[in-house]
């Protein structure tokens, strides 16, 4: 399930009466303030597109307003109302929960009377086992839907691809005639959705962060921020953590991409490894494996193999299943990667990570991390 990390699904009688409660004081403030919603979905690229998006907006409030966006992983049905209520986490513990219900009614009627309020919204919507996309979207239906790409992705919940490009597709359908549809080109699926809505629609060419820059532009546009400020912002860079954020290594660099991993997004990252490193550079990628692909993960793994080895000089495989990557180099867990990171890099290596969340690549991303922080700490003494 996509969502706040360990929200986990509703488990009982309780738990939907919560989710039904805080939806309904979701619904009332956005029913009294009337939002500006920009609502975003797609197999790749949602929460890049998302910070994007907010960012070329935040840089002209005299135009837009004050701008509100999903904050973190907060995208599927806990999350979403949650994040209309103004709150910046879930918390996966139920005595908590129940303290920050009491609260839920008086803050609901301050953000819906007096207190202050985003004029626009940006809103990321996910899909996953326990989480109703359609169900989501009727809390906060979109003025400006966008769906980037739609690949294969939660194919252990919807079985094929066409499937998940109808479920996404409630974002389109939400966005009345007057609104704005905004769809990847190079997406097939996605491009698609222009049959279902009858709203203005824009197909922005591109992929990864070459099509969240070019879908912030066309929001940005519709929205009344000047073109000068939109390049300003993108000029700037917009960082997001755990999605192709680069930081240096020994001379080289790390391309942390380690929060999640499906067939689409894999490819488009080791593309990407293969694009920016240096001429003469050693391309490392340590690979997790991907997870939700359902009867299909055997076949997407073993394809994956050669457009790993393709970008790759050197393929690591973390997990059971990322032995399908032909890797030469393979380690049970990412615990025992970290370990041995000394002996498979050298200076100046440009090394990609990435891999669906259970893989935890983030203990190798972090013993990266601490790797630089040592060198610094040593050359500053």
């Amino acid at each position: 399930m996509s969502g706040a990390a360990g929200a986990g699904e509703p488990r009982g009688a309780f738990e939907a009466f919560y989710l039904a409660y805080l939806s309904l004081w979701a619904r009332f403030v956005v029913r009294r303030r009337k939002p500006i919603v920009v609502g975003i979905t797609g197999s790749v690229g949602k929460t890049t597109t998302r910070e994007f998006v907010a960012a070329v907006l935040r840089e002209a409030p005299e135009a837009v307003g004050p701008v509100g966006a999903t904050p973190r992983n907060m995208n599927n049905d806990w999350g979403v109302p949650l994040t209309l209520l103004g709150y910046r986490h879930w918390i996966p513990r139920w005595n908590s929960e129940l303290l920050r219900a009491l609260t839920v009614p008086l803050k609901a009627l301050k953000l819906a009377t007096v207190g202050p309020y985003p004029r626009v919204l940006v809103l990321e919507f996910a899909v996953g086992r326990g989480t109703e996309i359609e169900r989501t979207v009727a809390l906060a239906p979109p003025e400006i839907g966008v769906v980037t790409a739609i690949g294969p992705a939660h194919l252990n919940a919807y079985g094929t691809v066409e499937r998940i490009a109808e479920v996404k597709g409630a974002v389109v359908r939400a966005v009345p005639a007057s609104g704005l549809v905004v769809l990847g080109a190079d997406s097939p699926l996605a491009a698609g959705m222009d049959r279902d809505t009858e709203a203005e629609v824009v197909k922005v060419p591109g992929k990864g962060r070459a099509l969240s820059a070019g879908i912030a532009r066309v929001v940005a546009a519709r929205l009344g921020v000047p073109a000068a400020r939109v390049e300003q912002a993108l000029a700037r860079g917009v960082t997001v953590r755990s999605r192709q954020e680069e930081f240096p290594f020994r001379g080289g660099t790390v391309m942390n991409d380690a929060f999640n991993a499906n067939p689409m997004s894999m490819a488009h990252g080791l593309e990407t490894l293969a694009e920016r490193a240096r001429p003469g550079q050693r391309r490392v990628a340590i690979l997790g494996w991907m997870g939700a692909l359902g009867d299909a993960a055997e076949r997407y793994h073993r394809e994956m193999a050669p457009v790993a080895h393709a970008s790759a000089d050197v393929v690591v495989g973390v997990g059971e299943m990322a032995r399908l990557y032909d890797p030469d180099h393979w380690f049970e867990t990412s615990e025992a990667c970290a370990d041995a990171l000394p002996d498979l890099l050298d200076d100046g290596d440009y090394v990609f990570v990435k891999g669906s969340n259970s893989v935890n690549l983030y203990v190798v991303v972090q013993a990266l991390r601490n790797d630089l922080e040592t060198a610094s700490a040593s050359s500053a003494s």
